[in-house]
């Protein structure tokens, strides 16, 4: 959602706490706010995630629909909302189109399990990669053969051609996409296996303090004060806020961070939810090589990690992948059907 901005930029907005209580107006008591988007420029609404409960028909407990609120951070004002989860029989399916293809994309609109099935599948696929890389490597050094496409040859060395070399070329986008998707799917066995390399890795998921019942919240605008006053180099864009189970809040930075990485400017900073203390922070180039090995995955799956030329390439790759599954589904039932013809020659 996009507002009128203010030539004063966020200096105009009113308070973080004045907005979010502009969105927990329109949400019926007992909602759980989980998650908030502060403006990426100063044309743009701020945007709440809010999960509400509703009374389902033969259920004795609510169950919950989730929502997106959007206020203008110049007056606080309420601009809309929009459900993209509903409750009941019908949850698994998300209301928006971004909404669906995300769900269908990490976990194939059932995110019990369909997540873990994405990341096995993604582990065999990146075991496919390297046993195609044997099968292509040219034993004879004929490196001109196996790296282009023979134009005006047979359907079966073309399709042939075609297999080889696309598979070749994307190889390094496509592997570190399925790699960093399944850290992203299938956490805690990755950061098992990580540990084994990197022992005093951490996740930032899994920072938080000891709750404390009778302790207060400093709440989301000195949160991200705390932020503003360490990380002053960028403005905060993804805010998680704290429940139950973790009173912390987890801010990103993007587009400007000052990392010490030359690829990635992007930061997330953990803060405890009770002092206000910083927890950690996940940037390329602090803490230990898992860290930043860590702070990486992110980034190389979306191809964030090369801004507008890394997203092309990632897109790309991703279209290309069709092509690499049916030339090989053809490649195979080629061979196949010359394996018979083979054997029918033998036999007769």
């Amino acid at each position: 959602m996009t507002v009128q901005p203010d030539a004063r930029g966020a200096s105009a907005y009113r308070s973080i706490d004045e907005i979010a209580a502009s969105a927990k107006a329109v949400v019926p008591p007992g909602s759980k706010f989980t998650f908030a988007y502060y403006p990426r420029n100063d044309a743009v609404a701020f945007h709440f995630r809010a999960e509400v409960p509703v009374k389902v028909q033969a259920q004795a407990s609510p169950a919950w629909e989730h929502r997106d609120i959007f206020v203008n951070p110049y007056d606080a004002s309420l601009i809309g909302t929009r459900l993209t989860k509903a409750a009941g029989w019908s949850s698994f399916l998300p209301r928006t189109f971004i909404g669906f293809v995300f769900t269908l994309h990490y976990a194939l609109l059932v995110p019990d399990i369909g997540g873990t099935v994405v990341g096995i599948c993604a582990i065999f696929l990146c075991f496919s990669l390297f046993t195609g890389l044997i099968l292509w490597w040219p034993l004879d050094r004929k490196w001109k053969r196996v790296l282009t496409i023979k134009c005006g040859t047979s359907q079966v060395r073309f399709n042939h051609d075609l297999h080889q070399s696309i598979a070749f070329y994307t190889l390094p986008v496509i592997f570190a996409v399925l790699f960093s998707g399944i850290y992203m799917v299938l956490p805690t066995q990755f950061m098992a296996l990580l540990h084994i390399f990197s022992p005093d890795v951490v996740r930032r998921y899994e920072v938080a303090p000891a709750r404390k019942p009778d302790a207060k919240l400093i709440g989301l605008e000195n949160a991200v004060k705390v932020v503003q006053t360490n990380f002053p180099d960028a403005r905060p864009f993804w805010l998680y806020l704290p429940n139950a189970q973790k009173p912390r809040y987890m801010i990103c930075q993007q587009e400007g961070a000052r990392t010490k990485s030359y690829f990635i400017d992007r930061r997330c900073i953990v803060i405890d939810g009770y002092s206000g203390a910083v927890l950690h922070v996940e940037e390329a180039g602090v803490g230990t090589a898992g860290d930043t090995f860590i702070a990486w995955q992110w980034p190389l799956h979306s191809g964030y990690v090369f801004g507008w030329t890394g997203r092309i390439l990632v897109c790309i790759c991703g279209l290309l992948c069709p092509v690499i599954f049916v030339t090989g589904v053809i490649r195979w039932l080629q061979k196949r059907r010359a394996k018979r013809a083979a054997q029918e020659r033998h036999s007769g």
